[in-house]
């Protein structure tokens, strides 16, 4: 038995006035198709995997695929279609074919695009030949696929997650009507209703139980495959909507009597697609009321979906996020004209641009942004995990990423004493005995850690203290910046440095760490250290002990630390080392050496490094709070800028690049439901924004020319 594959996969937002021509697609051919698609989570994989799990010969054909956006032109479908007919015409005898089409593509010449694919098919091979189809859920099924099909398989997850299982059961289904064992009939309702995407998540209610149904159906006697697809309302064209699509084995009636059944319950949640949403301004001051929680806030800019064909650059939520001095974000944005700014000006530099709202006047004005140039990458990334839209290796082009001036160094300062004078309810002692510091603690040694780096403007921090037993300098916790396990690594990167330090009792300075012969320069990039500060630490009590060495690693703002910073951190490692040998020893301390210490961690002080600025009275009124109240993590805020438009399905997107979302206060991803699959774990709070733009939530933004009238949502 042999079977060939192939597919022809869009989703094309007619409404955009930027067309997907033939330089758009990807294209894999013949043995191509295997290396790419078989370790995916795509249908392609699927059906790889029931090659061998049905055993069957494969006939790998020709697979295209693009980005959604505009409508495709007539040129590129007549060139990939024209090639897949010619590729099938001149392939061995085959006996069957699995065809992955989105269900969603609208061509120039031809609005029903997939249905077109089917007829042009069918007019080549005729009626006999069994094609078995994959669909996207976001699918607008038409008559014309339902006609010319064998049999329809939609995948049932959104975020899409069975892609690959969805394949696989597409090439058990063919198997075994090529063997006789079935004979597939489909039946196609489609409700007269616009099935809003904001409410398109398969593990939520309305859709839960309405995809819970379709599932039990799949176990009925004759039941084949039972699909349910949301459709695509970014789409004017007559197929747009719901539908519903039973296969059943030789029963005609209970094919349509099943997909009415579950068209009617599409139907009856009609009322409950309601929107109500907050605009950019309104989500932005929510996130950062949330930014206090320890995971972040997700904004999810729907207006601008990129995975539903919108331009990837609008502004109106960055625009908000800097108008409110928001910390702590991550925002992704396409801008080609952007990134080769970047490239000309190179990493570490500061930089000066406008960015965004370029495709079109929908998606904001361009923005003005300040800051350093942190790093510039190819783009490429590989996800292993299942993922919405299946693909395992992404490239979203040359892509920049830029530490953003919120605001400046004073004005954070300022809010932080703006927070410290809350908390006047509380003395320093009466804060002291209520965290239980009778002794030196770790939370304490955090405190620190966190004071330190604020003061040298530093992203990070580490102590290197000697092993007892074997003396070498190791890491200790609590660090900043830098995660658990990342510390044996960092302890072998600043080896070097760290014993100089020691043995020469001197700071050490190290401008560029990446061009440093004392650093290596592999494990130097994967910490992404640019620039590091190292003071021995020195304990003077009854004799002078160096006990071993204090990091602070990348001067925030682009800049490089200094002999000035050298002589403070020294400073300031002095009274640290006093207090970590008295940590060490587990001595307690008495009520005036825990005053002394509060008034270390929080000194009373008109100015720190010649940056911070305090007044003595504010100073001396404030009474303490909790930890992460009084030192906020300074969070530094993030540009994405990115040559190609790359839907947000991944957090490899931005970990590839060395950021760590999870840490960050809020990101913001170009999307509607499909970025959940990755994103919600990690989240504190999701909050879906009203955003202007190509695929804005509010359908009667829209002028619908195409569509079936009356259609509920629209009218």
């Amino acid at each position: 038995m042999r079977i060939a594959i192939g597919g022809l996969m869009h989703e094309s937002n007619t409404f955009s006035t930027k067309p997907t021509d033939r330089a758009a697609f990807g294209v894999q051919r013949g043995e191509e198709i295997l290396r790419v698609w078989r370790e995916a989570h795509h249908e392609v994989a699927g059906f790889l995997f029931g090659a061998e799990k049905f055993g069957f010969d494969l006939y790998p054909v020709l697979f295209a695929g693009a980005t959604p956006g505009g409508t495709v032109t007539d040129e590129a479908f007549e060139e990939l279609m024209g090639e897949l007919i010619e590729r099938l015409q001149s392939a061995p005898s085959m006996d069957g074919l699995l065809l992955a089409l989105h269900g969603a593509m609208a061509v120039e010449s031809f609005p029903d695009g997939d249905g077109e694919v089917l007829r042009r098919l069918r007019e080549a091979f005729g009626s006999e030949l069994p094609i078995v189809v994959t669909h996207d859920f976001h699918a607008n099924i038409s008559e014309q696929l339902v006609k010319d099909s064998t049999a329809l398989v939609v995948y049932k997850t959104n975020p899409h997650v069975d892609q690959r299982e969805c394949g696989l059961h597409a090439a058990e289904l063919l198997v075994r009507t090529i063997r006789g064992e079935v004979k597939p009939t489909q039946a196609l309702v489609k409700p007269p209703m616009l099935f809003n995407i904001l409410y398109q998540n398969t593990s939520k209610e309305p859709l839960k139980s309405i995809m819970d149904t379709a599932r039990e159906m799949e176990g009925w006697r004759k039941v084949l495959v039972a699909n349910v697809a949301a459709g695509y309302q970014y789409a004017d064209v007559y197929e747009m909507g719901p539908s519903a699509v039973v296969v059943t084995d030789d029963d005609p009636r209970l094919a349509q009597n099943a997909a009415q059944k579950l068209a009617d319950m599409l139907w009856e949640v009609r009322e409950q697609l309601v929107i109500n949403l907050p605009d950019a301004a309104n989500a932005v001051r929510m996130a950062v009321k949330e930014s206090a929680t320890q995971k972040p806030t997700v904004l999810v800019d729907m207006g601008d979906n990129i995975g539903g064909g919108s331009a990837g650059d609008s502004t109106f939520i960055l625009s908000e996020l800097l108008k409110q001095e928001a910390e702590g974000w991550v925002f992704v944005v396409a801008d080609p004209e952007a990134v080769q700014e970047c490239v000309k000006t190179g990493v570490g530099q500061s930089i000066t641009l406008s960015v965004g709202g370029k495709t079109d006047p929908l998606h904001g004005e361009p923005v003005e942004i300040h800051g350093r140039i942190r790093n510039i990458h190819d783009g490429c990334y590989e996800e292993t995990e299942p993922r919405h839209g299946g693909k395992r290796y992404h490239d979203q082009g040359i892509t920049a990423v830029i530490e953003v001036d919120v605001r400046p160094p004073i004005r954070q300062l300022e809010s932080h004493l703006a927070d410290l004078r809350k908390e006047k309810e509380k003395t320093e002692m009466q804060w002291l005995e209520g965290a239980g510091w009778s002794s030196p603690s770790e939370t304490a040694l955090d405190l620190l850690v966190r004071k330190i780096a604020m003061i040298l403007q530093a992203e990070g921090c580490a102590f290197m203290l000697p092993d007892v037993e074997t003396g070498e300098l190791s890491v200790r916790p609590p660090t900043l910046g830098f995660d658990d396990e990342e510390l044996p690594l960092l302890a072998r990167v600043t080896q070097t440095i760290s014993q100089e330090a020691l043995h020469e009792g001197r700071p050490i300075i190290v401008d560029n760490a990446m061009e440093d012969a004392r650093l290596p320069q592999e494990d130097t990039a994967s910490l992404n250290i640019r620039n590091v500060l190292t003071i021995p630490l020195v304990f003077d009590g009854s004799s002078v002990k160096k006990i071993g060495v204090l990091h602070v690693f990348n001067k925030r703002f682009g800049g490089n630390f200094t002999p000035q910073d050298a002589r403070l951190l020294t400073i300031l490692g002095r009274q640290t080392a006093y207090f970590i040998a008295a940590a060490q020893s587990q001595s307690p301390l008495s009520a005036e050496e825990r005053l002394k210490l509060v008034k270390y961690i929080f000194p009373a002080t008109k100015e720190i490094n010649g940056r911070f600025f305090a007044d003595k009275e504010d100073t001396e009124d404030t009474r303490m709070g909790l930890p992460r109240a009084l030192f906020p993590t300074l969070v530094l805020a993030f540009l994405v800028l990115t040559s190609k438009r790359e839907p947000p399905f991944s957090l490899e997107q931005l970990r590839s690049l060395g950021l760590k979302p999870e840490r960050q206060r809020i990101l913001v991803v170009k999307a509607a439901i499909a970025f959940r699959a990755a994103y919600q774990p990690i989240a504190g709070r999701i909050i879906e924004v009203n955003t202007p733009g190509l695929t804005c939530i509010d359908p009667k933004r829209f002028d619908y020319q195409r569509v079936r009238r009356p259609l509920h949502g629209l009218e």
